[in-house]
């Protein structure tokens, strides 16, 4: 089935799918994850962490405790080369 791709924080729905292309659109590499009042944000890309994690704060309007920002060398990814978004959250679970 498919993976719930949205989150609420703080009462706002965000939608996982848009984050990461807004994120894409600005330049980032990366992949977005969360639960309920957390986003996670894998990024390959060569900005740094707090570069990203500021850019979304402002563009989402999220406080910047919320968001959570890791360095990858790549993606996990399933045996048909898409995202693996359980191992992506699986990061996180030990970061965090």
């Amino acid at each position: 089935g498919r993976l719930k791709r949205f989150i609420k924080v703080f009462g706002l729905r965000i939608g996982l799918d848009d984050v990461e292309s807004q994120l894409e659109a600005a330049g980032y590499e990366a992949k977005v994850s969360g639960v309920d009042d957390k986003l996670f944000v894998a990024t390959t890309s060569s900005y740094g962490i707090e570069e990203v994690k500021t850019w979304l704060s402002k563009t989402l309007k999220l406080h910047h405790s919320v968001i959570t920002v890791v360095k990858v060398d790549r993606f996990p990814t399933t045996s048909n080369h898409k995202t693996d978004y359980q191992a992506l959250n699986a990061l996180f679970e030990v970061r965090d």
